[in-house]
């Protein structure tokens, strides 16, 4: 019996043996999907990956007219954008589908602006994390709460508030 709630910007799905995350109330076509998840992961990717030469090559440009200072913020700059895009590539998933099998730790947590629903779950030997944002209605994220502790699988793995539910 497959087991739906609503967060911020999909519906999460919740099956027997999986998790699908997916735009429309009914999955539908999981390719289109997981197209749209990947195209925003390479989206916010590139994005990394551009910044980074740019802020290189103003790094040398400040170091030659002798504003070392800036030269050092840029040339830091360039380092942090690099090393978010590699952390991107290792540890984040934007991946639809979610064996229960293979989640390592779910874990609900408030943000600044809204509460996260994170799935920690083991890819290819790698620990990987999925993030999705929920509303801020209690009643949602009470919701979410009620359908994932009624599975056996991810029950003990659940992390809400600092503490093991």
């Amino acid at each position: 019996m497959e087991e739906i709630f609503k967060t911020k910007y999909e519906y999460c799905h919740v099956d027997a043996d999986k998790i699908i995350f997916s735009k429309t109330h009914k999955v539908k076509d999981l390719i289109t999907d997981y197209t749209k998840s990947i195209q925003n992961f390479f989206k916010t990717l590139m994005v990394f990956l551009i910044s980074t030469p740019i802020f290189s090559i103003l790094s040398v440009v400040f170091y030659y007219q002798g504003n070392f200072g800036m030269s050092i913020f840029s040339g830091a700059f360039a380092l942090l954008f690099l090393l978010m895009a590699f952390y991107l590539l290792i540890f984040i998933s934007g991946s639809p589908v979610i064996y229960k099998d293979k989640i390592v730790k779910v874990k609900i947590k408030k943000g600044l602006l809204f509460n996260v629903l994170e799935i920690k779950y083991r890819d290819f030997g790698r620990i990987k994390s999925r993030g999705v944002i929920l509303t801020n209605d209690q009643l949602d994220i009470d919701m979410a709460l009620e359908i994932l502790l009624t599975d056996k699988k991810i029950a003990d793995k659940i992390e809400y508030r600092g503490k093991y539910i």
